[in-house]
């Protein structure tokens, strides 16, 4: 009886509208890009302060970390690319490498 309980509370969990999903399971991307913009999470749009970063991987031109939403239980991944050093302690001026060449 139990397993039966629990099946049926599970598809019940499953069948809930995603909005982030559309009708053709595809993930709507302008709704994911606004929730970012916003430190939210993608998925279900949970606070920043709902959000678990893990550790920062460098490939040296771009910068990763993974979060974990406390909230849907979804991960996803934070990249940031590299786009220009300043050095400000070089002797004259400001010593800029763009990584954009």
């Amino acid at each position: 009886m139990r397993q039966k309980a629990k099946k049926e509370k599970n598809s019940q969990k499953e069948s809930k509208a995603d909005p982030l999903m559309q009708e053709n399971e595809t993930m709507d991307k302008a709704l994911a890009k606004e929730r970012l913009r916003g430190q939210k999470c993608p998925y279900c749009g949970a606070d920043r302060k709902d959000l678990a970063y893990g550790n920062v991987e460098n490939d040296g031109k771009e910068v990763f970390q993974g979060v974990a939403c406390t909230v849907c239980e979804k991960q996803f991944a934070e990249v940031y690319s590299f786009r220009r050093v300043i050095l400000t302690d070089y002797p004259g001026e400001d010593f800029r490498i763009d990584f954009n060449d």
